[in-house]
Order: C-alpha cells, then structure tokens, then sequence
C-alpha cells in the first residue's frame, strides 16, 4: 500500500487519478490528510511506502508541525527502508531555493529574487512562491515598472523571475515529467503562443505527434534525474522548456494533477497521451507496492 501524504483541500490530485485513469490503482493507494498525521492518526510500517506531497504548502504550518513530519519521516525511513519513502519534508529545495541554485550551477539561465531585493536583470515578472498563476503576469521591464508592481503588491512570498525566452518559431514549448523514485516518466508537452503555458493551447497532428514521440523518446531522463536529485525531491513533476539542448526548470509540482478524464488539457485526440502516460506511471510505481 502506497500512503500519499497531502494537505486535505488539495487532495484531488491523486483522487482524481485514482477515479480515472488510475482507477486500477484505487485499492493500492491511500490518501492521507496531514492534518490527520499531526492529530495522531495511525500509520502502519513495515512493507507500506509513502509519499510526501504538497510539500510548498508546508510552509503555512509551525515550525513544531513541520519538525514532527521531518520526525515521522525518520522513523518511516528506518521502518520501512528509504527506498519506500519519497520526499523529506523539510530538506526538499522548492521553488526559490530551486531556482536560486540550478542558476547558480548554470543549469538554468535565468535568475529568481526575492520581492524586497533589486534584480538583476530586465525584463522579470512576478509570482507567488508557493501555489500557481492563473494567467501570465506582465512583464516588467524597467527598474521604474519593477517598484510600481511591487508596491502594489503585498511582499509576504513574492518572487521576481527572470523572464527567459524559450519559443521556437513563435511557439512555447511546456514539458513535464514526473519523478517517481529513481524513475523518470515524460507526462505531457504543451504548445502555445503565449510564453506562460498553461494547457494545450495548439493541439493540432503535429503537435500530437511531437507529444508521442517525446513522451516515447525520454529523451531528457538524464538531466531531469540530476535536477530531481539535486532538489533532493523523489516525487513530483518537472516543469521545463528547453533553451537549445539545456533544460530549463521552472519548477518541480510535489502535488501536481496527474491524470483525470475532464481535465482541461484533455483536447480533442490526447486520449492516447493519457494513456501512455498511465501505463508507464503505474510501472513507475509498482517498487513501491512490491
């Protein structure tokens, strides 16, 4: 049995999955609330595995919660074995952390600041640190259109990302793919025009087609287990474009949506998408049921 830990209002992501396209996976797969661990719920050890999700989230709890959920992940290491555990509570680098060293390796090419710092370089946008953008913010691309944004805003968790140029031919290219343990596994690649990529905005037979045979290839497994290991994450999806041959990490989601038949993504034709990426998600997790 595989426990995944998540907060309670954001557990539709595995519920989803599992009345889905996962739905072969429902009776392996427990969702627990981390309001439930705090308040003394059982949870067994030997042969069970877990996943630590929704790990940004942690930030809103006390630094006492967060030291118990970094306690019971000893203890899960030590009764279950490592393998069987994925993600630390506390070690895992999330977003700024993240971003502020894959650019200080040179891994990525654009810079992340906090709010109350001057960055660097022009043009930057601004974005919450934990949660996700509805739409693309405006790029601010003067010192001057910097501090107006960023008094209009309130400071608490403000980031100000580089904006990094990754369209082809005037098309953004998203990928994600999930880490499950050692396993790389490409989930999807949208298009779109618009250089903050949301969903499958262009979904045409070609793009379908570059989709497949990406999500066939792997074809950046390699660089993506070295950005997981270094973020010290062994759940979640990567989030990345490509700036020629280099990956680009926007982030790495430890509670992303995985797959759900009214997902908006869905389109006309990615069926096969979906599929694909099920049968090989479902494998990536078998070590943890064995």
């Amino acid at each position: 049995m595989i426990h995944y830990l998540v907060t309670r209002t954001h557990a539709y992501t595995m519920a989803s999955f599992l009345e889905s396209w996962g739905r072969a996976l429902a009776g392996s797969i427990r969702i627990v609330a981390y309001e439930d661990v705090l308040a003394g719920a059982a949870l067994p050890t030997g042969r069970a595995s877990y996943i630590f999700a929704d790990l940004d989230r942690l930030a809103g709890y006390s630094v006492r919660e967060r030291g118990l959920l970094g306690q019971l992940h000893e203890h899960l290491v030590a009764t279950c074995g490592a393998q069987r555990v994925l993600n630390h509570p506390e070690r895992a680098l999330l977003r700024y952390a993240l971003l502020r060293r894959l650019h200080a390796d040179g891994r990525n090419r654009f810079g992340a600041w906090r709010a109350t710092q001057a960055p660097e370089r022009y043009p930057v946008f601004l974005r919450r640190e934990a949660g996700f953008e509805k739409r693309a913010p405006e790029l601010l691309r003067t010192a001057s259109e910097y501090t107006r944004a960023v008094h209009a805003e309130p400071p608490d968790g403000l980031l100000a990302v580089e904006f990094c140029d990754t369209s082809r031919d005037g098309v953004y290219r998203k990928y994600g793919a999930f880490v499950v343990g050692g396993r790389i596994v490409p989930r999807h690649l949208f298009f779109s025009r618009g250089w903050m990529v949301k969903e499958a905005d262009l979904c045409g037979e070609d793009e379908l087609r570059e989709e497949l045979a990406y999500l066939d290839a792997n074809p950046h497994a390699a660089q993506l287990a070295t950005i997981a290991a270094t973020a010290e994450i062994s759940y979640g999806r990567v989030d990345y474009a490509l700036l020629g041959d280099q990956v680009q990490t926007w982030e790495i989601n430890t509670n992303p949506l995985i797959a759900n038949l009214g997902a908006t993504m869905a389109g006309a034709g990615r069926d096969a998408v979906h599929a694909h990426f099920a049968e090989r998600f479902t494998a990536a997790l078998e070590p943890l049921l064995a």
